[in-house]
């Protein structure tokens, strides 16, 4: 009887349950090939910075045919919910959801301090609104006002004045004044900071830009090293970000188009990944040589949550600190529609994470990040 009301059902109706099924396999199949894309070198799986740069859309899609499998296609949940349970450590990661501050823990007869830490990408201080209120340098003006007691900074070739970036006298004296380690390392690293520092190491990985400045601050006595890192970038042109506007405002398929971008931006996106994890290893031989008690990793990463650099961090021993006490998906980069978390503040040691916000300036093309940090002293 069942088996007969099956076989007579309408077309229509076969034909949905087909769609859903298909839809409900692909979408939670690649949901999971893409939370694991991250543990694997991306040489040895090409595929892996295209999972990882697409994860938002693996968890639209499951979404999308999840609800929809609950008001027609039931049994097509029992393939879905194995693997989206198996993807949670990894969606947890994308939007964590800690929804209460953080408890300080303070071991018994130990004396606690705490600090502000801001990381930011600040493009040489360009100002991608050109606006000026003040006719002064609104990045320079967003940083002196935050008051971070460490400043950790990529893309920053000088502090001095300049009249096309309106960075006035003023401004570089109160960068002085406020910070009295102001240190810089090669062509684009920078450290502001309150409390005693030194610079320890510099690399210059392969391309400009593609560097690893090594830092140690002494917080009320404790170290705490800090490796403010700018990892290799897509090296997209201008090109290639008009093409990936175009894809993204076209209200028809382009077919021309998106082959375009499948052979463009797809190499440079493999090519990037694959000099990022030679990027990551270098860094680990750099923290096992220069690391020390409390250690800091944080800067421009140029890689999404679940990345490879990321999790290979993670087997050192690093927490991160979105995933720890942030709350839902968030963004850091605010330019040509790539809307990605590629800034990033790990951390291992004696430090507790208190609280991550991200800026809302938008002179540069990322937002700055700053985490409120305690710091256990020990005797």
């Amino acid at each position: 009887m069942s088996s007969n009301s099956k076989s007579h059902r309408p077309w229509w109706k076969r034909a949905i349950r087909f769609i859903l099924w298909t839809g409900t396999i692909f979408f939670t199949l690649g949901l999971l090939v893409a939370s694991y894309s991250g543990e694997v070198e991306p040489r040895d799986f090409v595929l892996a910075p295209v999972m990882l740069l697409t994860y938002p859309l693996w968890i639209y899609g499951t979404v999308v045919f999840v609800v929809l499998d609950v008001f027609a296609c039931r049994r097509a949940l029992l393939a879905a919910i194995p693997m989206i349970a198996a993807c949670i450590p990894s969606l947890w990661t994308y939007a964590p959801l800690n929804l209460t501050r953080p408890t300080l823990k303070v071991e018994e007869g130990a004396e606690v301090h705490t600090f502000s830490f801001m990381t930011y990408n600040v493009a040489a201080f360009h100002n991608f609104s050109y606006s000026f209120p003040g006719d002064v340098n609104p990045t320079i003006s967003y940083i002196l006002g935050t008051d971070a007691d460490v400043v950790n900074l990529q893309e920053v070739y000088t502090f001095a004045t300049s009249e096309s970036e309106h960075i006035t006298a003023a401004q570089v004296d109160s960068i002085y004044r406020e910070y009295p380690y102001v240190m810089t390392f090669g062509e684009m690293q920078a450290m502001l900071s309150k409390y005693p520092a030194d610079p320890v190491s510099h690399d210059w990985r392969n391309v400009k830009g593609n560097e690893i400045a090594v830092f140690r601050l002494f917080i009320h006595g404790e170290p705490v090293t800090v490796f403010n890192v700018h990892l290799q970038s897509y090296g997209l042109t201008a090109s290639d970000k008009l093409l990936y506007r175009e894809i993204t405002e076209m209200d028809a398929l382009d077919f021309a188009k998106i082959d375009s971008v499948r052979s463009t931006l797809m190499s440079k996106i493999n090519i990037a990944a694959q000099q990022r994890a030679d990027d990551a290893h270098h860094l680990g031989e750099l923290i096992k040589r220069f690391g020390g008690p409390n250690v800091i990793v944080a800067g421009d990463f140029n890689d999404v949550p679940g990345c490879y650099t990321l999790e290979y961090l993670a087997d050192l021993g690093f927490h991160n600190v979105y995933s720890e006490i942030g709350c839902g998906p968030d963004i850091t980069y605010n330019s040509d529609r790539f809307y990605f978390r590629i800034d990033h503040v790990l951390y291992r040691g004696a430090l507790q994470p208190l609280s991550i916000r991200r800026g809302r300036i938008r002179s540069s093309d990322h937002y700055p990040l700053i985490v409120d940090f305690a710091i256990t002293e020990h005797d």
